[in-house]
């Protein structure tokens, strides 16, 4: 009797915490502007510290009736007991035993009714979201009207029950009336939220099953879209498989539809030669431009829930290109920027190396050409595409139209409107990374005083307002700064701008996590830095830079974007070697570490041939390797003097001990019987190695012929070829590894 009450009060408190903490993780990922976190590509870490902040809140929205049940239980005055209750009946006195509460006014029942209301009321508020947001959710989503159904039937029941609770004298009915009006708001909400979801999904799926036919017949249209926003939610909540497997049944119903009795000139044999994502030529012929811009989109999200980089993203974002350039409704499509994001990711997925081209850059090239030339519809795409196409200029050394591009972007790029277009479509403002990067440009003419004039606006007038949730785009910006100011020798500047504008969120973020901790310490102790180091941090640094290992599709991108994540970990091996005296293991280990990512380094920096590829990394570079076989040779001479040096009795006698005996070396030809590892054994495997290289070579030229053969800027161009794939996954740690060993040697 006592305990009875409180579990039923503080139960029902936890269920509209679990509602609102639903809704407020709903809100937090899809940027509710009650509640401003989260972003429009959500990280794993971010939904992690989101369901956190549920949980949280959950318990905190919980502990209020938590303790006000135990205050009311502790108070023998409020705690309710067994109580024997008389009522006249015909004359005669009834007494019934009933669990009542002897607090003076109630005041206990009336306090536990309003703390379990509470997290509801908050569950409701939340709810409560701008028309354009809920346009992007499915209904199944928005919670609002079935909690405004539940509470009208809640409050409606107790209305009627509350008459008979106080009026009846027949225990048994009392008891059913009450258990009514306690049970009716949890019921109702379990059927609004719980078992009508249910059937809402079952619903759901079987309409996606129905087949082809009945989309095409317009009266099951709404069902592939439902799909596109249910996807994107499992997406940015970070539910991908099941995002993947939501797509795959979406595009699957659309397949092998009405399109394959469409009677045209494409031959029987050609109609259903695959085209991309399984859909043949037949299949796209009977798309109208709506359903095209559908399955784009469908793939656009798949593509955001496959592994970044990975060789399945790729095929996704190829099968995307392949089957807006091959249907015929391509060209009738009202907005024709659906397709530009597909080119933004086939351009960062070709700078990564997941496919392959040539050491011109060709593919890049004629890629941002075309993207250049259909971005002229909308004046944010068309700046977004001035902007690549002077970025691939600066990359080739060609500053002087690399500028031309950067004074049209700079005067159609609109900075208090544009940059939160482009995050929402490209995640990232690459229009404000292009005011950094061209003081690169800058600094490689000789312009040092120009460079950091530019580095100097950016400071003052695109840092202060970029979108701080971006993280990718901050630090390349940051990046770029950093990278004129430590070459120009204002190190103290480029500590602190990182420090200043880099939030602390950075450490923790899927792209740039591992370059967080790496950067501040190179600022710290390389030359020109003002910081007085601290000998006490350098066994954690130490550890820090021998552990640090950037994965190929980054680092491929970092330098392209002018500085090599490879060359910094080289260079920070470098600076904490020269920090040792020289013999020392430690100091050895850290050289050979510098060594080795310096060579890495410098095989995605150097061409094929011997010329430099990435002009702006070369020289962040270029001293690094020397400094790091000079240290090499100290440390050489060290061990040779340990060697040879030997002490008999106090003296050094040098080599003379070994004089009077044998020397096994001269006597069997040692030098004669040493060979390269790989030379003998490994020959055919290299040779077949470097067969399949010249075929991809002879892919990609064969790929950039294709498209320089028409007009560059004609929307027709295909990247038909672009499926030239590495043949290993860039996570495979196994791929090549003697071709690259074999190239060093």
């Amino acid at each position: 009797c006592a305990i009875r009450e409180p579990i039923i009060f503080v139960s029902v408190t936890v269920m509209g915490a679990t509602i609102a903490g639903r809704a407020w993780r709903i809100s937090a990922l899809f940027n509710n502007p009650l509640v401003k976190i989260g972003n429009n590509r959500s990280t794993s870490s971010e939904i992690g510290r989101v369901e956190k902040a549920r949980q949280f809140a959950i318990t905190i929205m919980t502990i209020p009736s938590l303790l006000l049940q135990i205050v009311i239980i502790a108070l023998s005055s409020s705690r309710s007991s067994m109580q024997l209750v008389t009522t006249e009946v015909y004359g005669l006195t009834v007494g019934v035993h009933e669990c009542k509460s002897m607090a003076a006014g109630s005041w206990d029942m009336y306090a536990s009714i309003i703390v379990a209301c509470f997290p509801f009321i908050l569950a409701y508020l939340l709810n409560i979201r701008p028309k354009s947001e809920l346009n992007e959710l499915p209904e199944i989503v928005d919670e609002r009207k079935s909690l405004e159904d539940s509470f009208a039937i809640s409050i409606i029941l107790f209305v009627v029950t509350s008459p008979v609770i106080s009026m009846s004298i027949n225990p048994n009915v009392k008891v059913y009336s009450t258990l009514a009006a306690t049970l009716i708001l949890p019921l109702s909400l379990s059927y609004f939220i719980g078992l009508d979801k249910v059937f809402e999904s079952m619903r759901s799926n079987m309409s996606l099953q129905k087949g082809r036919k009945s989309n095409y017949n317009g009266s099951n249209k709404d069902s592939p879209l439902a799909a596109v926003r249910m996807a994107e939610m499992y997406v940015n909540i970070g539910r991908k498989e099941e995002a993947v497997q939501l797509i795959d049944e979406t595009l699957n119903s659309l397949k092998g539809g009405p399109g394959r009795n469409v009677i045209s000139n494409i031959g029987q044999k050609e109609g259903k030669e695959e085209i991309g994502a399984g859909f043949t030529r037949n299949d796209l012929k009977s798309f109208d431009h709506n359903t095209l811009a559908m399955v784009i989109d469908m793939l656009k999200l798949k593509a955001r829930a496959e592994t970044e980089g990975s060789k399945s993203n790729a095929t996704v974002s190829i099968d995307a290109l392949r089957i807006f350039e091959n249907c015929p409704a391509a060209s009738k499509l009202k907005d024709v920027s659906v397709i530009f994001p597909v080119y933004n990711w086939v351009g960062m997925l070709i700078k990564g190396g997941t496919i392959e081209q040539d050491d011109m850059f060709s593919l890049e090239l004629d890629l941002a050409g075309r993207y250049c030339h259909e971005a002229q519809v909308q004046a944010y795409h068309y700046a977004r595409a001035l902007g690549s196409l002077a970025e691939m200029c600066g990359r080739t050394g060609r500053y002087s139209e690399a500028f031309e591009h950067f004074n049209v972007m700079e005067k159609v790029y609109m900075k208090e409107m544009h940059p939160k277009l482009l995050s929402a479509v490209y995640m990232v403002d690459r229009c404000a990374l292009v005011f950094a990067m061209a003081a690169l440009w800058e600094m490689k003419e000789g312009r040092k005083d120009k460079a950091i004039e530019r580095v100097n606006f950016v400071i003052k007038n695109i840092l202060p307002n970029y979108d701080k949730k971006d993280i990718i785009g901050l630090f390349s910006i940051i990046l770029y700064i950093i990278r004129v100011f430590k070459w120009c020798g204002h190190v103290d500047q480029a500590i602190d701008v990182y420090t200043k504008f880099l939030p602390l969120e950075a450490e923790h973020h899927f792209a740039v996590g591992e370059y967080y901790k790496p950067m501040l310490l190179l600022l710290k102790i390389c030359d020109d830095s003002p910081v007085q180091y601290n000998k006490e941090d350098i066994v954690a640094d130490i550890e820090l830079a021998l552990q640090f290992a950037p994965t190929d599709f980054g680092d491929n991108i970092w330098t392209a974007e002018g500085w090599s994540m490879k060359s910094m970990g080289a260079e920070i091996c470098l600076h904490l070697a020269s920090k040792l005296t020289p013999g020392n293991d430690v100091r050895q280990n850290l050289v050979s570490k510098g060594l080795s990512m310096s060579d890495e380094a410098n095989q995605t920096i150097m061409a094929s041939n011997g010329s430099i590829k990435h002009i702006l990394a070369y020289d962040a570079h270029v001293d690094i390797y020397a400094r790091l076989l000079n240290l090499a040779k100290k440390d050489n001479s060290i061990s040779r003097c340990v060697i040879h040096n030997q002490t008999i009795n106090g003296k050094t006698d040098g080599m003379n001990h070994l004089l009077n005996k044998k020397s096994p070396g001269r006597i069997g030809g040692l030098s004669e019987r040493l060979t390269v590892k790989g030379e003998d054994s490994n020959s055919e495997s290299t040779q077949n190695a470097s067969g399949n290289q010249k075929d991809r070579t002879k892919t990609s030229s064969a790929l950039s012929s294709s498209i320089s053969s028409g007009n560059r800027f004609e929307r027709k161009v295909t990247f038909s070829q672009l499926s030239s794939l590495d043949g290993e996954s860039i996570d495979d740690e196994s791929s090549e590894p003697s071709i690259k060993k074999n190239t060093s040697l």
